[in-house]
C-alpha cells in the first residue's frame, strides 16, 4: 500500500479485523448495495451504532457508507476536550462540509460551512466561506489569528 499508516491494511476477513479497536467502518460500493448493509445494520445494531450513507463529493460516483459507535462522533469528541481541558470560557469554532458534521455544527458556537458544502450542512451554518478547495479554512484562520480574535 502506498499510504504508510499502519492502522490501514488489506484483509481478507472482516471477522479477523473485529477483534481490533475499531472507531470506524467505511464501506464503499454502489448506494443499493450499501442502502441494505445500512439497513441491516440499524436493524440489528439501532441506537449503539451512527450510519451516513452519501456520494463523496470529492470523487464524484464513489459512495461511502460510514458505521461507527454512536459514542465516537465529532460532537462528542469535542465536549470531552473542552471539558477535560477545562476549555468553557473559551468560544468553540467548528468547520464543515458534510452532513456528517451536523451534530457538531449544533454543538458548537460559532459553525463554519465552506462554500461547497452540502446544502442541508450549511442551513446550520453561522457562516459561509470560500471552498475548502481555496485554502479558506486556512485563511480564515489567519484571519482570526491576525485580529487578535480568540
Amino acid at each position: 500500500m502506498a499510504n504508510q499508516d499502519k492502522r490501514w491494511r488489506k484483509t481478507d476477513s472482516l471477522a479477523e479485523s473485529l477483534g481490533d479497536m475499531v472507531v470506524c467502518f467505511t464501506v464503499i460500493g454502489e448506494p443499493d448495495v450499501l442502502s441494505e448493509i445500512e439497513s441491516a445494520v440499524q436493524e440489528r445494531h439501532g441506537g449503539k451504532v451512527v450510519t451516513s450513507l452519501f456520494e463523496n463529493q470529492y470523487s464524484r460516483g464513489w459512495y461511502w457508507l460510514t458505521i461507527y459507535d454512536w459514542r465516537a462522533t465529532k460532537d462528542r469528541a469535542i465536549r470531552l476536550l473542552m471539558e477535560t481541558h477545562e476549555l468553557g470560557e473559551y468560544r468553540l469554532v467548528v468547520f464543515g462540509d458534510h452532513n456528517n458534521d451536523i451534530k457538531m455544527f449544533q454543538a458548537a458556537d460559532w459553525a463554519v460551512a465552506v462554500a461547497n458544502a452540502t446544502p442541508e450542512l450549511k442551513r446550520y451554518a453561522c457562516e459561509i466561506i470560500g471552498s475548502n478547495e481555496e485554502d479558506s479554512v486556512v485563511k480564515y484562520l489567519l484571519d482570526l489569528y491576525n485580529d487578535g480574535r480568540p
